[in-house]
C-alpha cells in the first residue's frame, strides 16, 4: 500500500500524523476479525477520499494498493478477533 508517488507529497499533520496510517488503524482494529485485506484497503481508500473531500484538501491522497495473491486468494490477519470487546 502506498499513499504517494514519486513527485507527490503526502499531507502529514503535525500531531496525528498522515490520514492513511490513522485510517488503516482505525479499519483494522474496526474489521480485523471478519474482513480480509483487500477489503479493508478498500475501506482505506473511502475513507481517505471521504476525509480529504471533507477537510477540503485539494491536492487529494491517493491510497494504491497491491494484491500479490494469486488465484482469488484471501488473507484474513485476525479470524474472530472483537475490538469492541471488554474483558472483565
Amino acid at each position: 500500500m502506498n499513499l504517494y508517488f514519486v513527485g507527490f507529497l503526502a499531507v502529514r499533520h503535525e500531531v496525528y500524523g498522515s490520514l492513511m496510517i490513522r485510517a488503516l488503524v482505525s479499519t483494522m482494529y474496526k474489521h480485523a476479525g471478519h474482513r480480509h485485506m483487500c477489503e479493508i484497503f478498500k475501506n482505506v481508500q473511502q475513507k481517505v477520499r471521504k476525509t480529504c473531500l471533507k477537510r477540503q484538501l485539494h491536492e487529494g491522497q491517493l491510497v494504491v494498493t497491491y494484491d500479490t495473491l494469486t488465484h482469488g486468494r484471501q488473507l484474513y490477519l485476525f479470524p474472530g478477533f472483537n475490538g469492541h470487546r471488554r474483558r472483565e
